[in-house]
């Protein structure tokens, strides 16, 4: 028997960039010299071929990440075959309106650390849609089993699921997501905080 997770709503795909600061000050006089917003240079594909660059990804040494929002509106279902077994609202991860806790979730702190001679930003692509779907085969579900990972940023701009499920400590496979973009945003790291720039 399978069971199948469904996540919906909205959520985040963000890519860690630093930049030398000498690329980053290039960068900065066309953005005055032209009177552009950061979201129009750094998602630019025509801009970035300019500096070598064949997608934003590249400006980042690690792959792309993606987090779950918990609000309202986001949900998670639990089918067995066309059957749904539950519905979550996003937010009840958090736990907060309980006495105990109604779910398995491990909270982390996302770290982006300054790095001497770089400028650390933090490119964000707002997205909706169906952000993943996992299956896991048993014959004896038990929600008591399944681990939600919650990461927090600085100033809380990141809040959410990331991509990893698991199921007896086991890590859940993405079997597809389906999703579109929304918006795109640019944030600075300063002083440990995270600023739109």
């Amino acid at each position: 028997m399978s069971i199948i997770i469904n996540l919906f709503g909205e959520s985040l795909r963000y890519w860690v960039c630093n930049i030398p600061n000498e690329q980053f000050y290039e960068f900065e006089k066309i953005k005055k010299r032209h009177n552009l917003e950061w979201e129009m240079m750094l998602f630019d594909f025509d801009f970035l071929s300019h500096f070598g660059y064949s997608h934003w990804s590249e400006l980042s040494k690690e792959s792309d990440k993606n987090v779950f929002l918990l609000n309202y509106s986001n949900r998670l279902e639990i089918k067995k075959q066309n059957k749904i077994l539950l519905k979550i609202p996003s937010i009840d991860l958090l736990n907060q309106t309980n006495l105990f806790k109604l779910y398995n979730t491990n909270t982390s702190e996302l770290d982006f650390p300054n790095i001497p001679g770089f400028k650390t930003l933090l490119l964000l692509q707002h997205e909706i849609g169906h952000f993943s779907k996992h299956q896991i085969n048993t014959n004896t579900f038990d929600i008591n089993l399944l681990q939600f990972e919650i990461v927090n940023s600085p100033n809380k701009i990141i809040k959410g699921i990331e991509s990893l499920l698991l199921y007896k400590n086991e890590k859940l496979k993405i079997i597809s997501e389906d999703v579109l973009v929304k918006s795109m945003t640019v944030y600075c790291l300063d002083s440990l905080t995270l600023k739109k720039i």
